[in-house]
């Protein structure tokens, strides 16, 4: 499908490992299981496909075309629906049709948006060198390598939000030069 819609190889190719590095490394706060991991993984691969329509709402447009390429009709359709929902919600701060109570999903889109955020510069050269939760002071910290955070500030502000608020964490986003705090909204 990457193909079929010309879409940014590197770039999805490189916001799937990151997807995946995160769950594992977040295991202790989302507590996914393998299953999760699988459909995460195919949404970081599937989400910008979109941009084939138009670069304006290329999230709605990913979701349409997940939801109605033929390729994907041997999926079940509850997965399918699931991952449409993740793909949708990657990129605006305010939740699109996701069940309030339903934490799995919720997670699924913190993860994803936590790994299309470290390549917003479509580079590939963000890399994870550590990945902290503290339980007693509700702090996740993000040990990363990137040249500027705070060049992409609102933008990196705006993707971490959703995760302070599903996790009910501070995230902290450090560099050896840098650093970026997003507390949750709501506790």
């Amino acid at each position: 499908m990457v193909k079929k819609y010309q879409a940014e190889r590197k770039h999805h190719k490189y916001v799937t490992e990151l997807t995946q590095q995160l769950f594992d490394l977040l295991q202790p706060l989302h507590k996914l299981d393998q299953n999760d991991l699988e459909l995460v993984a195919l949404a970081a691969n599937l989400h910008d496909l979109g941009h084939f329509i138009g670069k304006k709402e290329h999230h709605e447009h990913s979701r349409y075309i997940i939801m109605n390429d033929p390729l994907l009709n041997d999926m079940e359709e509850r997965a399918r629906q699931t991952l449409g929902l993740i793909v949708l919600n990657h990129r605006k701060p305010t939740p699109l049709e996701v069940d309030p109570e339903d934490s799995r999903i919720k997670s699924l889109i913190a993860i994803l948006r936590i790994a299309d955020v470290l390549d917003y510069e479509h580079k590939q050269k963000v890399r994870i060198n550590h990945v902290y939760y503290n339980t007693e002071q509700q702090t996740l910290l993000l040990d990363i390598k990137w040249k500027s955070i705070m060049k992409y500030q609102k933008k990196v502000e705006e993707k971490l939000q959703w995760a302070a608020d599903v996790w009910q964490v501070a995230v902290i986003v450090k560099t050896k030069k840098e650093q970026l705090i997003v507390s949750p909204f709501y506790k």
